[in-house]
């Protein structure tokens, strides 16, 4: 004979609200990568602050560097 337990089943269910899409002025972008490059190892802690993803804020890194921001 074989034991059986009950495992209730949990369901568990997540809402993430997507929003719409932020436009970002040129202005914003330019003092957030001005930001991101005040101190070492900032982008992350930077683009969390702002909820960007950091490959969002390199590319604005790069673009400004660039002079094409």
């Amino acid at each position: 004979m074989t034991d059986h337990t009950t495992i209730p089943k949990v369901s568990r269910l997540e809402v993430i609200e997507t929003g719409a899409r932020r436009r970002w002025t040129t202005e914003e972008k330019l003092r957030i990568v001005a930001e991101s490059e005040a101190r070492p190892r900032q982008v992350s802690a930077t683009a969390r602050r702002y909820g960007l993803s950091p490959a969002l804020l390199f590319t604005w890194r790069r673009l400004a560097r660039e002079g094409q921001l």
